[in-house]
């Protein structure tokens, strides 16, 4: 267990570790009206999914434990965020394919960090794949677009609700992907047959 303490105090992941806290930040700006101040939040964790992998990199820290708290982080982030800015009503029912593919995807980034929280020599790759990167850049789009549809003063002005639709279809159509690809990583690991006991 040292060696997993060793890597949570790495700085790649103190940032992904940043980033929940970052998530849970932004909800409390949103509820308190606050938006600015929550979209300045909300770049700062978006930078931060990029900066915890180059630093990685650049500082020789990848770890195992890295890469299951990496898309974890990211998942929670951005699917918070997206709760915490206010879906349109027009959307209501559309959006929620791509939140159940994300508690989905969350699950099994969940499963994978208990993996590699109860067995560090564990080799599962969680990582995000690239049909999860592009699921979390649709995200970012149609984070903006709901901000901006949000903090418009005239009722009258321009909607982006519309235009939001074949981004929103385009994100689940990646989730699903996503979502597929990492089970049947998962299923051609032996550890997908262990199931860790706290």
């Amino acid at each position: 267990m040292p060696g997993i303490v060793r890597d949570f105090l790495k700085i790649p992941n103190i940032i992904s570790e940043c980033r929940i806290i970052i998530a849970v930040y932004i909800l409390f700006l949103f509820q308190s009206e606050k938006y600015l101040l929550a979209f300045i939040w909300y770049i700062i964790g978006a930078a931060s999914d990029w900066l915890d992998g180059y630093a990685a990199r650049a500082l020789g820290q990848v770890t195992t434990l890295g890469k299951a708290l990496d898309p974890f982080a990211d998942k929670v982030f951005y699917l918070s965020s997206l709760v915490s800015v206010g879906i349109p009503t027009a959307l209501h029912l559309q959006i929620i394919p791509l939140l159940v593919l994300e508690l989905f995807l969350l699950g099994v980034g969940i499963y994978g960090l208990r993996l590699v929280l109860k067995n560090p020599s564990c080799r599962i790759e969680t990582g995000a794949n690239k049909w999860g990167k592009r699921k979390a850049f649709l995200e970012m789009v149609l984070f903006f677009m709901f901000f901006l549809e949000k903090v418009k003063t005239d009722p009258d002005d321009f909607s982006l609700v519309y235009v939001s639709i074949p981004t929103l279809w385009a994100a689940i159509a990646c989730a699903a992907l996503s979502l597929y690809f990492h089970c049947s990583s998962l299923q051609k690991h032996p550890a997908w047959y262990y199931h860790p006991r706290w």
